[in-house]
């Protein structure tokens, strides 16, 4: 009897120490950093600001996963096979090719690929529909939170929009068009820094530029200066409002 219950003893004590074995790794970067990271195999991986990856502990660097933030995955081939990155309840997997990603709080889920092809899956739990298709270079996928994969969800880009959207892994934020307070939200992931637009019209003005992304107070400024208005700056807060109209 005591050596029935040593031996429970033992393996209920194997069996905790196993569940606590942790299962990734985690590469993170900090508020307004940039980081680049070498994986296995030749592969690299950069993290924009306030992100984080996890990797698979035995999956030799070739099963990650997107917690929060952006990601640009550049795959070198490999003997080891493909890498899968899950975002979501998505699966993007490519044997020798490059591409961008980004889960961001509420926003859609945007993936780009820069080389080579790149595979998405996504399935609704284990026993739900699976689908599929394939990515070229060049090519946009974007996804809501219940939004399910179809070859509507993809888009061509341009070369030069390309740059623009990946202008992040320098430090850089690109626009093209977007409005103001879209653009504004970007530099809040960037530092303790807020810029305010309290005014409707002004938040809707089509913003075009790059910018550095820890400068937000020269962002505003310029802003201000194209648009006619004026910057009120208040600790940590900039608000960017119109100017008044002297009355007679």
């Amino acid at each position: 009897m005591l050596l029935g219950g040593g031996g429970a003893i033992a393996a209920s004590v194997v069996a905790v120490g196993f569940i606590d074995w942790p299962r990734y790794r985690q590469f993170e970067s900090g508020v307004g950093e940039i980081r680049h990271i070498a994986l296995a195999g030749g592969t690299t991986l950069t993290l924009d600001t306030d992100s984080r990856v996890d990797v698979a502990m035995s999956s030799k660097d070739r099963t990650l996963k997107l917690k929060r933030g952006k990601m640009f995955l550049d795959v070198v081939r490999h003997e080891e096979g493909p890498v899968a990155v899950s975002v979501a309840n998505v699966v993007l997997t490519t044997e020798a090719g490059a591409f961008s990603l980004q889960s961001l709080a509420t926003d859609p889920v945007v993936a780009l690929v820069t080389r080579g092809g790149v595979d998405a899956s996504q399935s609704d739990g284990i026993f739900g529909d699976r689908r599929q298709l394939a990515l070229d270079q060049d090519q946009e996928l974007t996804l809501g939170p219940r939004e399910k994969l179809s070859i509507r969800a993809v888009r061509q880009v341009a070369a030069a929009q390309r740059e623009q959207l990946l202008a992040w892994r320098d430090g850089m934020l690109s626009f093209g068009g977007e409005p103001l307070a879209q653009a504004v939200r970007s530099f809040d992931r960037y530092g303790p820094t807020r810029i305010v637009v309290v005014d409707p019209e002004l938040a809707v003005q089509r913003v075009t530029g790059l910018f550095s992304g820890n400068d937000p107070r020269g962002f505003a400024n310029a802003i201000a200066a194209s648009l006619g208005a004026v910057v009120n700056s208040q600790g940590d807060t900039l608000q960017i409002t119109p100017k008044k109209v002297p009355t007679a």
